[in-house]
């Protein structure tokens, strides 16, 4: 019996770890059991197999396949003695090109305890000419600590490695490489906070480089190049090396929750995108749209949608199931369908009460969502999506195409109709949702207050721009010491305006329209990170009533949005309306929105008088010596250009250039928190300037400026 015991449980680990790329499979659970069919392509979690008795392919969670041949299987698996399986033979070091040589901690002496052999093991725990730390294991099928586009598409091919970011010399792995008889290839790398955390409880940071197994173990070799261009068309795009590595890293940003869709794109449709007559920049740069009942379908409701869908039945009288789940597998859209349902019914039995706003419309408990998209069709798509009335569709400005469609969608023949959508972030965020609760009158538990507090903590930068601006230390020591219920300030995400008609130079704080009736608020404070100058925070007018051009339908809908935007009027001549708060947009920006009354009467806003240069918000610019030059080559056009942004990739120096922006930061907070001029210091405007120009140089490589007399103390 120990012996069947022991046959069974290793033919269950075996069966398992067999499921691969053709494998033939039988369906155990789902809508399809008992079916069969053959896997096409995997991911961490998903399978597509296609089976000839339902006539197309279908997408299932691994969990609800079985290997279908489990004779085949098994050929030649001796079950009779447990498997001895020898460790895999040592990868030599791949070539790659010459770096600086990194600290190396001298070789030791063998200790006297030591084992014979035991330095050589490591060799085969290699990737170049680094060690390989520690590896990080999961279940097989089991939902990945984070999902993005990049393990989705490719699967298991995809590996992960983080070298962690220090002081001192700094070695990377090569462009490409061996490991375990996988050849690996560099498609992404970005800068990240590491999982835990260092002695003095700050995440230490580590460069996240992803890599691709384009052949070996079985694998039909892949041309990694040619795979990108088939999503986007990398090989023809006008930008900079950096800029296409940070088109790049949206290949592995993170899903809230997990949330990746597919869609068509069919589904998609590009617009318009209204310009500014003065600076000729997108008045509502990196937002588009989508209607109320796709994000329905795509999401559900959000939190609070089943509450609200079953106040609509107790109101209305109707007979509909008020649960999920179930046998039935009920879902929020089930619901919401059942209550048009009972509604036309009983229209045509009574009169009625009027025309009502669909379910899904009430029970929407978003206001807009931050997306990352990839399909051959769109390209590369990146920002945000805010509700609109009266579409089916996305809507996409060019601002948010990164990269443009594929040139070869027709060229194979094969399904290039598909998009991935990627939701990066939900809004109302979990933030925001308290604060609501906070505007209702409704109480916090003692958890709740606490992640509230933390939340609607400032830097100094915000504080110094509202001294600089006119605040009283006094009163801003009093608003700080406030408990959260009476903060009057939230971090608010940026959307563009989707009725299309808020007066110029006016914005609509979703959620707070009754509180600033009643209060008589008619403009709020607005700025966002990073503030450097004073004319980086402004007092903006909020709508108050409907405008004269918008239905009443529409303006009734606006009302109904939950707190946790602010809405940007994108009409008007002048330079676009995010582009005058710290030079910001609309691609997923948060805005430090204030609506403290006693603050406000303070504020004295600022309108930016310049030299040299010009912006996106059309304020001219100072321009001082170059602490460090500009580093913005062009990318190469045609077959070389991954072979030209990875070697970017590999240059270590970069990591010295942003140990930068901490030490500018630092020197702009003393000086303009401990002068009386604060950020109309000369100095610490400086200081400020050149540490927005350190931030942006990453992803644009423009030149960090300083004049002479401040550069003392840094090495060029």
């Amino acid at each position: 019996m120990t012996g069947l015991t022991r046959v069974t449980v290793s033919c269950a680990i075996y069966i398992m770890s067999a499921l691969k790329e053709n494998s033939p499979v039988r369906f155990t659970g789902g809508a399809y059991v008992g079916k069969k069919g053959t896997v096409e392509r995997l991911t961490p979690h998903k399978a597509h197999v296609y089976s000839p008795e339902l006539g197309k392919s279908v997408c299932v969670n691994k969990t609800s396949l079985t290997v279908d041949n489990l004779a085949a299987t098994l050929t030649g698996l001796d079950i009779s003695e447990p498997a001895v399986q020898s460790s895999p033979a040592a990868q030599p070091p791949p070539p790659h090109s010459p770096r600086r040589t990194p600290n190396k901690t001298p070789p030791r002496s063998p200790a006297s305890y030591q084992l014979p052999g035991s330095p050589a093991g490591f060799s085969s725990n290699s990737f170049g000419d680094m060690e390989i730390e520690k590896i990080v294991l999961r279940p097989k099928f089991s939902q990945p600590a984070e999902s993005n586009f990049l393990t989705e598409w490719l699967g298991e091919r995809v590996q992960k490695y983080e070298v962690p970011l220090g002081h001192g010399e700094l070695s990377l792995p090569p462009a490409s490489g061996s490991y375990h008889g996988r050849e690996l290839e560099l498609v992404s790398a970005k800068i990240n906070k590491a999982e835990s955390k260092g002695k003095f409880g700050q995440r230490k940071e580590t460069y996240q480089m992803m890599y691709v197994a384009v052949s070996g173990d079985g694998l039909p070799t892949i041309n990694l190049r040619e795979e990108l261009e088939k999503i986007a068309a990398f090989e023809a795009q006008c930008s900079t090396v950096r800029k296409t590595i940070a088109r790049l890293e949206l290949l592995q940003s993170a899903a809230v929750s997990g949330k990746i869709l597919t869609l068509r794109a069919s589904q998609f449709e590009m617009i318009d995108e209204p310009t500014s007559l003065l600076t000729g920049k997108e008045m509502c740069d990196g937002c588009g749209f989508i209607g109320d009942e796709l994000l329905f379908e795509l999401l559900g409701g959000g939190d609070g949608a089943l509450k609200s869908l079953r106040e609509i039945i107790d109101a209305e009288g109707l007979s509909v199931k008020k649960n999920t789940g179930g046998k039935e597998g009920r879902t929020l859209r089930d619901i919401s369908s059942e209550i048009e349902a009972a509604r036309e019914r009983k229209m045509q039995t009574t009169e009625g009460d009027g025309q009502k706003p669909p379910a899904f419309t009430a029970a929407l408990h978003h206001v807009a969502v931050q997306i990352r998209a990839f399909g051959p069709r769109i390209g590369i798509v990146k920002g945000m999506l805010v509700r609109k009335p009266g579409i089916s569709t996305i809507q996409l400005p060019p601002s948010m195409v990164k990269v443009g469609p594929s040139r070869h969608v027709d060229i194979d023949g094969s399904d290039r109709d598909w998009v991935s959508l990627i939701i990066k972030n939900e809004h109302p965020s979990s933030n925001n949702t308290l604060r609501a609760k906070v505007l209702k009158g409704e109480p916090l538990s003692t958890s709740q207050r606490k992640e509230l507090a933390e939340n609607l903590k400032m830097k100094d930068m915000f504080k110094n721009l509202w001294r600089t601006l006119g605040v009283p230390k006094e009163v801003l020591i009093a608003y700080e010491k406030k408990p959260p219920e009476q903060a009057t300030h939230a971090w608010l995400v940026g959307c563009a305006d989707p009725t299309d008609a808020l007066p110029p130079g006016h914005i609509f704080v979703t959620g707070l329209h009754s509180m600033a009736v009643a209060q008589k608020l008619t403009r709020v404070f607005i700025t966002r990170s990073p503030c450097t100058k004073p004319s980086d925070g402004q007092l903006l007018p909020l709508v108050m009533e409907r405008p004269p051009n918008m239905p009443l339908a529409t303006w009734e809908w606006l009302l109904r949005l939950p707190f946790g935007a602010v809405l940007f009027s994108g009409l008007g001549d002048g330079p676009p309306l995010p582009a005058q708060i710290a030079d910001g947009d609309l691609d997923g920006d948060l805005y430090l929105t204030c609506w403290d009354t006693n603050m406000l009467s303070h504020i004295t806003p600022r309108v930016e008088q310049g030299v040299k240069g010009g912006g996106s918000d059309g304020v001219a610019r100072e321009r001082w010596p170059a602490l460090l030059a500009a580093d913005n080559d062009p990318v190469v056009t045609g077959d070389g250009w991954l072979d030209q942004v990875q070697q970017k990739m590999l240059d270590s120096s970069v990591f010295g250039e942003r140990a930068l922006i901490g030490k500018l930061y630092n020197r702009m907070d003393k000086i303009a928190s401990s002068h009386e001029l604060g950020m109309d210091h000369p100095d610490a405007r400086a200081f400020g300037a050149a540490y927005v120009q350190a931030l942006e140089r990453e992803k644009h490589g423009g030149a960090i400026e300083l004049p002479e007399h401040l550069q003392k103390g840094f090495v060029r």
